[in-house]
């Protein structure tokens, strides 16, 4: 019984959300490649390429540019293994709409699109519970249970080929746009007393077998 009380009482804790301190509470990943189409167009190659990330106005539907970010920065080379950061609406003006979307609690579309200066490109429209990597574990689509205070783009590789002709690789870009902030811990809370839990360990009586008495048939 004593074995049964002291385990009953680690079994009497609830599990009580806080907030932790911390760095990259989720982060998206991307990687894009770009090929000149066969064409006669005397349009040039990219020289430079820009990654715009946001959401869409309802599942499926289109864009919604009041959630844009990081679409008039221009990459190029250079910014390889470079890190840039917005923290607030006077660094990018649809800062707050974008943090908005992402803390609500619903499964919206997220936008990844690579661009080149001189246009094609691509990306990635997707539920953010398909690309969104959270740092810890959660059953919600999106970073609800967390603060963000900031955004990082990082530049992981960029290569340009402002020579390329139809049909060759123009440029490729890969990176993560993480969401920086406080992520959610659990912490184990007593739901008695923690006197009461100690009692309930010390007087309860040890387990006693019983014993079976011989038949007198």
């Amino acid at each position: 019984m004593r074995n049964w009380c002291h385990w009953a009482a680690w079994g009497c804790l609830a599990i009580a959300p806080q907030l932790a301190a911390g760095a990259v509470v989720g982060k998206v990943s991307f990687s894009e490649t770009h090929t000149r189409p066969i064409s006669t167009s005397p349009i040039s190659p990219s020289t430079a390429v820009t990654i715009r990330f946001g959401y869409s106005l309802a599942p499926g539907g289109f864009e919604d540019l009041t959630t844009s970010i990081f679409d008039t920065l221009l990459l190029d080379e250079s910014d390889a293994l470079q890190t840039f950061t917005l923290a607030s609406n006077a660094d990018e003006p649809e800062f707050e709409a974008f943090i908005a979307r992402a803390l609500n609690g619903f499964d919206d579309d997220l936008r990844v699109i690579a661009i080149g200066n001189e246009g094609g490109g691509g990306g990635i429209i997707s539920p953010e519970s398909g690309i969104l990597q959270k740092s810890y574990f959660s059953g919600a689509p999106d970073l609800v249970e967390s603060t963000v205070t900031a955004l990082e783009l990082y530049i992981a590789s960029i290569v340009i080929d402002p020579t390329a002709i139809s049909g060759q690789v123009n440029w490729s870009v890969s990176g993560e746009l993480r969401f920086l902030g406080e992520a959610p811990i659990t912490t184990p809370v007593p739901l008695l007393p923690a006197w009461a839990l100690l009692a309930a360990t010390l007087l309860a009586p040890p387990l006693r077998r019983r014993r079976q008495l011989p038949s007198t048939r």
